[in-house]
């Protein structure tokens, strides 16, 4: 006796056209995705499958290579191959603010738990702490001797308080991870290891 089965067929495909060499992350609520597309960005609606935006600055010709979302999941961090950081806004898809003081492609980016505070690091092995609201770099950490690959903000308080930008990047720690093989734990306060 023999048994057939329905044959599967798809009804459609999906694919989210990205770059290789960059990240793609979604928003706050998992319906978008956040692609790099050479030197632009594509918001992807994931459960229609279309192209929703597309973030671009006419004076860049970097290749996108890092994307990190705020907390706040209105504001991305767009890291490109020539060290700048842009901040792009979801809702008005336009950039907020361009950051330079790299000197390599950015390679990690993070923000801290307020979101004031955004952390980078780069082929250039330093790490640097932006201030989102004020448009300016506040520090940069020396250590690594190779391209750093990863950033982690570490709260030092045990309470479930929100501090402010300044208390909660200075009063912890980060951890960074690097191709030197060593993932090393910064002291904010100290700006050592």
């Amino acid at each position: 006796m023999v048994k057939t089965y329905l044959r599967y067929e798809s009804r459609s495909v999906f694919g989210v056209i990205a770059s290789p060499t960059g990240n793609a992350v979604f928003d706050h609520t998992g319906k978008l995705s956040i692609t790099p597309a050479l030197e632009s960005v594509i918001v992807w609606d994931i459960k229609k499958g279309t192209q929703v935006a597309r973030w671009s600055d006419s004076s860049n010709k970097a290749e996108v290579t890092c994307i990190a979302r705020s907390p706040s999941g209105s504001d991305y961090a767009v890291g490109y191959s020539d060290g700048s950081i842009r901040l792009f806004d979801l809702t008005s898809n336009s950039v907020k603010v361009i950051l330079n003081g790299h000197r390599g492609r950015i390679t990690a980016l993070q923000f801290d738990p307020t979101g004031t505070v955004l952390a980078s690091g780069a082929r250039d092995t330093d790490i640097i702490f932006w201030d989102v609201v004020g448009e300016v770099g506040l520090f940069k950490l020396r250590g690594h001797k190779d391209e750093i690959t990863g950033i982690a903000f570490v709260s030092a308080s045990s309470g479930g308080n929100a501090d402010s930008a300044l208390n909660a990047s200075s009063q912890g720690y980060v951890v960074s991870s690097s191709k030197d093989t060593l993932v090393k734990l910064w002291d904010l306060r100290a700006r050592h290891c």
